[in-house]
């Protein structure tokens, strides 16, 4: 079976959500705030396999782990409020930041296409031949010029008699 024919199969089955709770009775209400705000998540990718969500109360905590997996990918998060739903909120908040970090990490890795530029663009005629000889007899003197000025016979400056 071609990796397409798996996608196209898989991409027709939903997600499993999971929502347990540690410490505490889970009710139907936080279980449908639970399921209904990782369903938000969905717009960020199409590849979730598969959802836990874990509620505890420790002391006066309200803690709720959030596990997902899209692809090969997995994510987590953790919230720690006083009131359960306000923990729910923070770490789906936490989830869709990593998603949309991941999600940019790997678009950054393809190729961008290139974009068309409007540009201006200077159109210069070419010298003709005669003006080309004449440039290059220019270059020439003023190379020759430069040699003997620095290569060239010294001058005499001064004489001067010393005592032997």
């Amino acid at each position: 079976m071609s990796n397409k024919s798996k996608a196209a199969a898989f991409a027709g089955e939903g997600y499993e959500i999971h929502v347990t709770g540690r410490n505490v009775l889970v009710t139907e209400a936080m279980k449908t705030y639970a399921v209904e705000k990782v369903g938000k998540i969905e717009r960020f990718s199409d590849r979730i396999i598969d959802v836990v969500v874990t509620m505890d109360i420790q002391k006066v905590d309200h803690c709720v782990d959030l596990k997902m997996k899209v692809g090969n990918f997995h994510v987590k998060s953790h919230a720690r409020t006083e009131d359960m739903y306000a923990s729910i909120d923070q770490a789906v908040k936490k989830i869709e930041r990593q998603l949309v970090r991941y999600k940019g990490r790997m678009q950054d890795h393809h190729a961008r296409p290139l974009e068309s530029v409007d540009m201006e663009v200077n159109v210069l005629r070419a010298p003709s031949d005669m003006e080309l000889d004449e440039i290059n007899d220019a270059i020439e003197d003023e190379t020759i010029q430069t040699r003997e000025r620095e290569f060239g016979i010294h001058e005499v400056v001064t004489q001067t008699s010393l005592p032997l």
